[in-house]
């Protein structure tokens, strides 16, 4: 009797934790501007936002392995009182790491993409951890229902998943998630030119924006007469001219960045200062980059009949000032290294020899 007792006392007791991390961390913060309304006064001695970061992501992922081992299918019903101390560590460096946000936003040695990861990858763990809740909540109002079960390594995974996230944020700081960023780009780089290849190699002249945007407004005999006058082995040979040389341009993009994701995470780039402005700066010109050049090959895929030099003038020119302004952000970041400011002036005379 006394023992049924206790497992009642422990399963009320682990639903009001339950409850209470829901009211605490789950329904306060549900986007990143949520974490912006936090006011935690939180002072760090011989330490940095960034080192506690990796602390508390360790100290976190810890108590979810834990958390994962008592709470597994046929274990759970027998563990509540465990499971409860499981919880509730998990809840303490979750505070703790909350409380560390006002630290990183308003310190401008983090750029904005960082920023972003250490949002993102929060709200991930807090996905997880609101899965997670729920469904303990179900199975405890719910004792017979053991399908409910199932799912919930699932959301422990998420959380430990995040964490992992968490720790490499701390890790490889803001060098290492702009190289991370920068080697998505290049896969993209490398799809586009894959397209540019596989389209030359065998084109299709199929594709027409009518296709998209129906003209009612044409006649059956325009169309015929656009069909007659197109000579498709000369638009093929302009639009081959055209890429031979836009596909030089892009290994060119690919070398630069490349080159610059290296030397984000070389052992000798040792920059004057923090420079978060400039990182961001060439975030967001890199990843401009990628869009203009998907856009000219867009072009091309969508409506190659009428595909010339002339239909994508604008991105070319935007992407020549975008381009350049990327060389002058790197060259302000390499301010102090002679070697690596020469090897962008190299390059930078190659690119604009291109048409």
């Amino acid at each position: 009797m006394s023992s049924k007792s206790d497992s009642i006392k422990d399963n009320e007791k682990l639903l009001e934790l339950l409850d209470s991390i829901e009211e605490q961390f789950l329904v306060p913060y549900k986007k990143p501007e949520d974490f912006r309304k936090i006011s935690s006064t939180t002072k760090l001695q011989d330490s940095t936002p960034i080192k506690e970061l990796g602390k508390l992501a360790s100290v976190l992922k810890a108590h979810c392995t834990k958390i994962g081992i008592v709470c597994k299918p046929g274990t759970f019903d027998s563990n509540h009182k465990v499971v409860f101390t499981e919880i509730q560590n998990l809840s303490t460096p979750l505070f703790f790491l909350l409380s560390l946000f006002p630290l990183f936003y308003r310190n401008k040695d983090y750029p904005k993409f960082f920023i972003d990861q250490l949002d993102e990858s929060t709200l991930q763990l807090l996905d997880g951890l609101r899965e997670l809740v729920s469904e303990l909540q179900t199975r405890l109002k719910n004792e017979e229902d053991a399908s409910l079960d199932k799912e919930r390594l699932t959301s422990v995974g998420k959380i430990f998943n995040a964490c992992d996230f968490l720790s490499n944020c701390s890790k490889v700081g803001s060098y290492g998630i702009l190289a991370n960023i920068l080697k998505g780009n290049i896969a993209i780089m490398d799809d586009t030119l894959d397209e540019i290849k596989e389209w030359l190699e065998e084109p299709d002249f199929s594709a027409n924006s009518n296709d998209v945007f129906l003209n009612f407004d044409d006649s059956e005999s325009e169309t015929d007469a656009a069909e007659e006058d197109f000579d498709q082995q000369k638009v093929y040979e302009s639009i081959k001219s055209f890429f031979d040389d836009f596909v030089k341009k892009i290994m060119l993009i690919k070398l630069l960045v490349s080159t610059f994701k290296k030397t984000l995470v070389s052992k000798d780039f040792k920059p004057k200062s923090i420079q978060s402005d400039t990182l961001d700066s060439l975030h967001l010109s890199f990843k401009e980059v990628q869009l203009l050049l998907d856009e000219v090959v867009s072009t091309l895929q969508f409506e190659p009949k009428k595909f010339s030099a002339e239909e994508v003038k604008e991105e070319q020119a935007a992407l020549a000032t975008v381009i350049k302004k990327a060389l002058v952000q790197m060259k302000k970041l390499y301010e102090n290294d002679v070697k690596r400011r020469k090897w962008i002036e190299i390059w930078e005379t190659k690119f604009n020899q291109l048409p």
